[in-house]
């Protein structure tokens, strides 16, 4: 059975051995490409967009629109227009008053200030709701070559205070990057080797479950079509029933020291940590396609392309480019919404960056095998080029 398949599968030239050659005319089109745009500074730019581009950005932004889901388990309490820590302190105690499941501290309070009081007020609003508060502390001078942080900056009262502490840090490939990731601990120093992120301590204590170490460590923060509520201090007194055992983040929301880019637009870091947190609680590992399984599928998918493209050029010798046009359009819109609804619905994600710069770049590796042969048609008598498919006519 296999070999009448295999028969007609010569018979209709899929097995042609020219559509091989014209992707691996391809392979070194690309690969040639990589080395110039990696070692050639003038090319930096196009080389760090590349590697800043991912699918999960254009996934987003197709779910998002007017008519948001609001999740009421995450609520935001911004403290941008608060200038004391008598302030912050009071709203801290109103919040603990209203009998949140969990809260989460998006501050840190570096040094004392020179108001002894208005540190003990803090420190006391702190102390009574310890059992379910959160702080965030930020880790500092990593070491490449260690992979751990040596320095981990927490609020003064660190030292004298029973608090538990997870890092705020945001993750990012370069800096100014695009926020797409996080992180559900890092190495630290030698006196605390591992350290949880905010998020994903408020997460576990919201759920129930004990933190620890995953298998997948850098995962992918779900920018979902959500929004949180944001309450000011004064609506906490209010609306007590908003916030009664849910997970509260304490932050600001309007400081433009704390904005970030995310896939969706600039974002402030209180936001982006609820999404973070909202990831940890609705969604589980996001797997993805190893390296291998891309390669190959950026084969297949050339190489069909490369048999098809060269049946609409013999099919309609006149229009050929327009109907390669629509054809590479259905693919591509094809292959994006297949692995959008992989994402999605089935948590996995495969990069696209790599098939669809290769589609792009296929017929210009069909056009530079074309030319080679016909050029040695003209200048060689071996039956060898008359007989490619590509052949001058006689």
């Amino acid at each position: 059975m296999s070999s009448i398949i295999f028969r007609k599968l010569r018979k209709w030239g899929v097995l042609h051995v020219e559509h091989l050659l014209v992707c691996l005319m391809l392979a070194l089109f690309l690969g040639l490409g990589a080395i110039i745009t990696l070692n050639l500074s003038i090319f930096n730019p196009l080389s760090r967009a590349l590697s800043d581009f991912t699918m999960t950005d254009v996934y987003y932004e197709m779910q998002q629109s007017e008519n948001k889901e609001v999740n009421t388990d995450i609520v935001l309490v911004d403290i941008t227009d608060l200038h004391t820590r008598d302030q912050i302190a009071k709203t801290i105690d109103d919040i603990n008053a209203c009998s949140p499941r969990v809260l989460a501290i998006d501050l840190m309070f570096e040094r004392p200030s020179y108001d002894m009081m208005e540190d003990a007020n803090l420190v006391a609003a702190l102390e009574k709701g310890r059992d379910h508060e959160i702080l965030a502390c930020k880790l500092t001078d990593y070491d490449p070559e260690a992979d751990a942080f040596q320095g981990n900056l927490r609020s003064f009262m660190a030292s004298f205070v029973d608090l538990q502490f997870g890092y705020s840090n945001v993750y990012q490939k370069h800096t100014g990057g695009t926020v797409r990731d996080f992180t559900l601990c890092q190495q630290s120093s030698a006196e605390e080797p591992v350290v949880y992120s905010m998020p994903y301590l408020a997460a576990c204590r919201f759920s129930g479950e004990q933190p620890r170490k995953g298998d997948i460590n850098v995962r992918p923060v779900i920018y979902s079509n959500v929004e949180f509520p944001v309450m000011t201090p004064d609506d906490v007194k209010s609306h007590p029933e908003l916030i009664r055992g849910k997970l509260v983040m304490l932050g600001a929301m309007n400081e433009e020291a704390d904005m970030h880019i995310t896939p969706i637009g600039k974002m402030p870091g209180l936001k982006i940590q609820a999404f973070t947190v909202l990831t940890c609680l609705t969604h589980g590992e996001i797997k993805k396609m190893n390296m291998a399984v891309s390669l190959l599928l950026t084969f297949l998918l050339c190489y069909l392309s490369a048999f098809i493209g060269y049946k609409i050029i013999k099919w309609s010798p006149g229009l050929y480019s327009l109907w390669l046009k629509l054809y590479y359009l259905a693919v591509v819109s094809l292959l994006v919404w297949l692995s959008f609804i992989c994402f999605v619905k089935l948590g996995y994600h495969f990069p696209l960056v790599l098939p669809l710069v290769a589609l792009a770049l296929l017929e210009t590796g069909r056009v530079i095998y074309i030319w080679i042969v016909r050029s040695m048609q003209k200048k060689s008598n071996d039956n060898i080029f008359n007989k490619s498919i590509y052949a001058l006519p006689k």
